[in-house]
């Protein structure tokens, strides 16, 4: 199947993910017709990933996604409210907010002590971000490490097809159709 390397946080207003980005370096998947693919044609995520669109699209089915740019990630946060980020903590007593913009309920503005600490806040958050990249990068350069941080699409569970609105996925037992897990030689 196809191999993901290189982990690293990534966010945007509705949440965090850890994305991954193909790895051409090793060739390890095979054709339609159990032929190895290597050397100069290695088929990476965004192949199978575009060959499974190709497929859909045949079928008649229409796909709408949340990205227009392909991402190989694994969602580990969603935000519910900027709660945090208003001064409330991760523990606050009184319950979060509702999803706004910070533009639209508490505009960033250099006066307003609960504006500074928004964005002192933000700014942590950012930093704290940055700060585990950083790492992830380090490790993902060990030649010892780096291998515990790939993901391997389809090495450990089949391929899924689920049909109408997915937003955030759903069980693999209510899939329409679920692979069988391709080993790695």
């Amino acid at each position: 199947m196809a191999r993901l390397i290189k982990p690293q946080l990534m966010m945007d207003r509705a949440g965090v993910a850890v994305t991954f980005v193909p790895d051409d370096s090793q060739a390890k998947s095979t054709d339609n017709d159990g032929n190895g693919i290597t050397g100069d044609d290695p088929f990476t995520y965004h192949h199978l990933r575009a060959s499974l669109q190709d497929l859909a699209l045949s079928s008649g089915v229409e796909i709408d996604t949340c990205y227009t740019t392909p991402s190989a990630h694994i969602t580990i946060a969603r935000f519910v409210s900027s709660h945090f980020f208003d001064g409330g903590g991760m523990h606050a007593s009184s319950p979060p907010g509702p999803i706004s913009p910070p533009t639209e309920q508490f505009p960033l503005s250099p006066s307003g002590d609960q504006n500074q600490q928004r964005v002192r806040k933000a700014e942590q958050w950012v930093e704290l971000i940055h700060g585990i990249n950083d790492e992830l990068e380090k490790q993902s350069e060990d030649p010892i490490l780096k291998d515990q941080l790939e993901w391997v699409v389809g090495q450990e569970n089949g391929l899924e097809v689920q049909l109408g609105y997915v937003k955030f996925g759903r069980e693999a037992k209510r899939a329409e159709m679920v692979g069988k897990a391709v080993p790695l030689a």
